[in-house]
């Protein structure tokens, strides 16, 4: 079974599912994603507008609330809203702050692996240590025992074997490293439920949805997802880097050949393989949450939401602000929806 890193420093939180966590677990960093919390954003909203995205204010609301001096915050530029809040951790916490240049195609490799050794230098000064290449092997193989594991789970969810509230666990576990009540990283609980059978399987996309509440509704009302497309979800555990290769060139090449977002140029690849696990893999339905002003999603938007329902996928679409959850509003909507399936 895989095992937790140790954290010999402080945190590395990240927000982009393309920075390679093997990097800062081979410094001694424990990766950990930002997790909405639940409260709003009122410290946030003195620095950025109501109107910018609400996975960005809830990032930094998140920061000012429990980083500490120890803790990084480990950023790619996917958009301008991420650059803002690079600026932003960079002004409320100096020095602790990187922001990685992400290529958009996957044969940028090559840019890509020279990014990651210019953050292996910033890890290197805040560790106050030289990059060992033994430990960020031993980083690589550890992470791939975890995605192994990913790989495993998966392949019991895309078979409706998974419920909602286990599904949300274990992305806690994996997005923090196992955090306080959730299973150990490797070894997802027995699915307790005995009426999967009578569960609605659905295909679930979006950014990140990070509230509790949403996923204590899908499991309320008999939904089951076989098959996710968020950010830090299935698709992350697609990444596989090669061995024998030179690390950086290894994790360049893997991150880039994963799955693909809606900020990547394989747009196309991207439909047509969201479209053809949902069906696949037996979805009814699909729900569509994309964050409140992300504009990558607000372009896909009216482009694959078709798609899905021509191929026979009824598709609810649900814009949320990241963090805050409207709970009557949503369950009326989920419920409906249930209903018309």
């Amino acid at each position: 079974m895989s095992q937790p890193f140790v954290a010999l420093k402080g945190r590395a939180f990240w927000t982009c599912s393309y920075l390679p966590c093997e990097l800062s677990s081979a410094f001694g960093y424990q990766p950990r994603r930002f997790w909405a919390q639940a409260g709003g954003t009122p410290r946030a909203d003195r620095v950025f507008p109501p109107n910018l995205c609400s996975g960005v204010r809830a990032s930094l609301e998140e920061a000012m609330r429990q980083a500490t001096a120890e803790d990084l915050f480990l950023l790619a530029d996917c958009c301008d809203a991420d650059r803002r809040l690079a600026d932003a951790l960079e002004a409320s916490f100096p020095g602790q702050t990187f922001l990685l240049f992400l290529p958009r195609a996957e044969e940028s490799w090559p840019e890509l692996a020279s990014e990651l050794r210019r953050l292996a230098g910033f890890l290197a000064k805040k560790s106050r240590r030289p990059l060992e290449e033994e430990a960020l092997r031993a980083a690589i193989i550890e992470e791939e025992a975890l995605r192994q594991s990913r790989r495993q789970f998966h392949a019991r969810q895309s078979l409706g074997g998974v419920s909602p509230i286990t599904y949300y666990e274990a992305l806690r576990s994996w997005c923090g490293r196992a955090p306080e009540g959730s299973f150990p990283l490797g070894d997802p609980p027995a699915e307790e439920s005995s009426d999967q059978g009578e569960r609605a399987p659905i295909l679930l996309l979006g950014n990140s949805l990070d509230e509790r509440s949403f996923w204590e509704m899908l499991e309320e009302l008999s939904f089951t997802v076989v098959a996710d497309d968020l950010c830090y979800g299935e698709k992350l555990s697609q990444v596989q880097v090669q061995a024998g290769v030179e690390p950086f060139e290894a994790l360049a090449r893997a991150y880039l050949a994963r799955p693909p977002c809606p900020r990547t140029q394989r747009l196309e690849e991207r439909w047509d393989d969201v479209l053809r696990r949902g069906i696949d893999r037996g979805a009814i339905g699909a729900i569509f949450i994309p964050t409140k002003f992300c504009d990558y999603y607000a372009y896909e938007l009216p482009i694959l939401v078709p798609r899905l329902r021509a191929a026979g996928l009824p598709t609810l679409v649900l814009e949320m602000d990241y963090g805050q959850v409207s709970p009557e509003q949503l369950r009326t909507r989920l419920e409906a929806f249930r209903e018309s399936l």
